[in-house]
């Protein structure tokens, strides 16, 4: 129990570091903006309905090709 205590002391120590509290926002904020960039995909600066139809529809085909995947080796190994 004392090392968990010892943990969440220096771990409070460290965050009421002002240099570190802004560096951690920097890091987040540089998160964000790249899931931003990746969820974009149409490029306009929002991730709207668009986006998230384009990556559903996306995924749906991956699903697929990954069961068609998983029949063929099926079909394979049986014979």
């Amino acid at each position: 129990m004392s090392l968990l205590f010892a943990l969440a002391k220096v771990g409070g120590q460290i965050l009421t570091n002002e240099k570190v509290m802004e560096e951690i926002s920097i890091g987040v904020t540089r998160g964000i903006q790249k899931l931003n960039g990746f969820f974009d995909t149409d490029g306009d600066g929002d991730v709207d309905q668009d986006d998230l139809q384009f990556m559903r529809e996306y995924s749906d085909m991956l699903v697929s090709i990954w069961g068609q995947a998983a029949m063929a080796d099926v079909v394979t190994e049986e014979r």
